[in-house]
């Protein structure tokens, strides 16, 4: 009976710990200020049951790292979004490693496929500052649910800019929701990954 019972404060103790850092991976990087400000796009989820702000401190101006943003998607510039990206899209070419003149052009509509699985679509492209996106019909994990994402780019100073990806998601039914969060485990690794290796990027690129 004691080890049932050190085996249930065990696993409740593993839940807690779990759940506080899947909230802290929630606002990875960012401010309270950043977590509680309105970004582009937030409109078009007005009621998200998850919201998500992950930040950055990149070493250039925005026109530095939109580049970089612009071309991210499967098929252009890629994502790296590090081993756990990589482990559940195996066939994903690698990311670009420097600017590719093709992929510097996107306009409301067009399509970003973030996996050979996940579409979304573009909303708003804001250059230097923001793109938008949207879950596209294609993807009939997403469909069901309303879900955008905001790439934000802020100039701090001189040289030096934060960047801040906002997600916003909504869904009707319980079993849906339980897919959601499944996936927001997954995105606590992939999004600070995928803002490691942007910075990394542009930073390398700008002192080659």
């Amino acid at each position: 009976m004691r080890i049932n019972r050190l085996a249930v404060i065990a696993l409740g103790g593993l839940a807690a710990g779990l759940t506080i850092a899947n909230r802290r991976a929630r606002v990875w990087g960012a401010t309270q200020e950043e977590h509680k400000a309105i970004y582009p796009g937030d409109e078009l989820v007005p009621n998200p049951r998850l919201r998500t702000t992950r930040s950055i401190e990149i070493a250039a101006p925005p026109e530095k790292i939109w580049p970089w943003v612009v071309q991210l998607g499967v098929g252009r510039g890629g994502f790296d979004g590090g081993p756990v990206f990589r482990l559940i899209n195996p066939s994903q070419a690698p990311a670009a490693t420097c600017p590719i003149e093709e992929f510097q052009q996107l306009n409301p509509g067009d399509i970003v496929d973030v996996s050979t699985s996940i579409f979304l679509s573009v909303v708003t492209v804001d250059q230097p500052n923001c793109l938008v996106l949207l879950a596209d019909r294609r993807n009939h994990v997403s469909h069901p649910f309303a879900a955008n994402y905001s790439i934000n780019i802020q100039a701090t100073g001189p040289g030096g800019s934060r960047v801040t990806i906002r997600e916003n998601v909504d869904w009707p039914t319980a079993p849906l929701g339980l897919i959601v969060k499944a996936g927001d485990w997954l995105k606590g690794f992939i999004i600070p990954a995928l803002l490691t290796a942007l910075k990394r990027n542009v930073e390398t690129w700008e002192t080659s």
